[in-house]
């Protein structure tokens, strides 16, 4: 996820406000564009003096004072909590997608096993590498294809299947599984600790008052 689009936006730095100055002019004299320019920006920088260094820096310090006061008051709306949650969601099914790479890798499926059979022949006959055509093309095929003949294909991929979840269950026990899940569980989204509530607040200040009383 990019960056909260409801959020007040940053001021630039003194010197991004110089670079947004010159930069058309230092286009122009030199013919290059993008990043290309960014060693010219800079000496552009170095070169200026102090007094207009400073009053651009100051010009920025300013308004990041604005700023600081805006964003502290949008973190207590609806759309900062609800991009948060966003963000954690996103988060979330990131870590849940981490592959072990150490892990048994998971057998190809009945269709698969088809498709990795058939798939020489079919290039051949269609006259294309594009992977839309190829796939339709098989697909067709194997919708076609009869109980019979796609029985043999499942039966492969079952006793596959079988001997995978064997593979697998002995890797659960094993110290590289064991590694894999810390990683997952240090890269997953930390849940928000939450504020005391008031009447909670109050009645340990009350406590507080008794003991000092005593």
């Amino acid at each position: 996820m990019g960056k909260d689009a409801n959020a007040p936006k940053r001021p630039m730095s003194g010197y991004f406000r110089h670079c947004q100055a010159i930069r058309k002019s230092v286009e122009a004299e030199t013919g290059l564009r993008g990043i290309k320019i960014a060693p010219m920006l800079s000496q552009r920088w170095k070169e200026l003096d102090a007094s207009s260094k400073a009053r651009l820096n100051k010009e920025s310090a300013a308004e990041m004072s604005v700023w600081k006061g805006a964003m502290e008051s949008y973190r207590q709306t609806d759309d900062y909590r609800n991009f948060k949650a966003q963000k954690q969601q996103k988060k979330a099914k990131k870590v849940k997608k981490m592959k072990d790479p150490n892990a048994p890798k998971r057998p190809s499926t009945a269709y698969f096993l088809y498709m990795k059979k058939v798939r020489p022949s079919v290039v051949d006959r269609v006259g294309s590498s594009s992977v839309t055509i190829i796939g339709k093309k098989i697909g067709e095929m194997w919708k076609n294809l009869s109980e019979e003949e796609k029985s043999g294909y499942m039966a492969t991929a079952e006793r596959m299947r079988a001997k995978w979840q064997e593979k697998l269950a002995a890797y659960k026990n094993s110290a590289s599984f064991a590694a894999f899940q810390e990683r997952k569980q240090a890269a997953a989204p930390k849940a928000p600790v939450k504020a005391p509530k008031a009447k909670k607040m109050k009645k340990v200040a009350r406590k507080v008052v008794r003991k000092v009383r005593k």
